[in-house]
């Protein structure tokens, strides 16, 4: 009998930036992306990370069981099929034969996203780095509720980040930086570092 020949189709991937990524029409695309790895170890559930670009836009990178994480921070490229979640959120689905490998040139910095609306973040905000400031309205475990000009942002303390949420009271005034996740009614803001949460002025006596 003749040997089968595998024709396996080979999927062409897109090298695309994160701003390309709004329009559900483009969920089963293969693409490449690259970015600076933007979440720490265990900031975010399951096997994961979040890309993000130099203007603060994120995106979830979901990775198989078998290979290791990126180190938070590098700059990487990565290729996986872009689908969409049950919220219609944009993630990388990364297969067994996509991979991440770190860019000989190092990618600038990451800034907060300036246009997130935190009363009403759109998809395109989901896992953005944002900056706010406000103050403490009251402390829950590990979850400080903070009012900030236009709306009320939860700022969680995740597993990893060596900050006391206990430290807070209501009345200070705070600034926070970090990852904002919008899969619950009340965005969430999730400091990275332990120094991306600081006490601006304390509650008056």
């Amino acid at each position: 009998a003749a040997a089968k020949t595998s024709t396996k189709k080979t999927v062409p991937i897109i090298k695309s930036s994160l701003d390309m990524l709004s329009d559900n029409d483009i969920g089963g695309l293969r693409v490449a992306l690259e970015g600076t790895v933007g979440s720490p170890l265990r900031l975010v559930s399951g096997h994961a990370f979040v890309l993000l670009n130099q203007q603060g836009r994120g995106l979830m990178v979901r990775v198989p069981a078998s290979q290791k994480l990126p180190s938070f921070g590098a700059a990487i490229r990565v290729s996986g099929t872009l689908k969409f979640d049950t919220r219609d959120l944009p993630y990388l689905s990364m297969a067994k034969d996509d991979g991440w490998s770190t860019l000989r040139q190092g990618l600038a910095a990451p800034q907060p996203k300036t246009d997130v609306l935190l009363e009403a973040p759109g998809a395109e905000d989901a896992w953005a780095l944002v900056a706010a400031s406000g103050t403490v309205a009251s402390v829950s475990g590990k979850t400080i509720m903070l009012a900030t000009d236009g709306a009320d942002v939860a700022v969680r303390i995740r597993a990893g980040v060596a900050y006391r949420a206990s430290r807070l009271k209501a009345g200070d005034t705070v600034s926070v930086v970090g990852l904002l996740d919008t899969s619950s009614d009340v965005p969430a803001i999730l400091p990275r570092l332990s120094d991306e949460l600081v006490i601006v002025a304390h509650a008056p006596e």
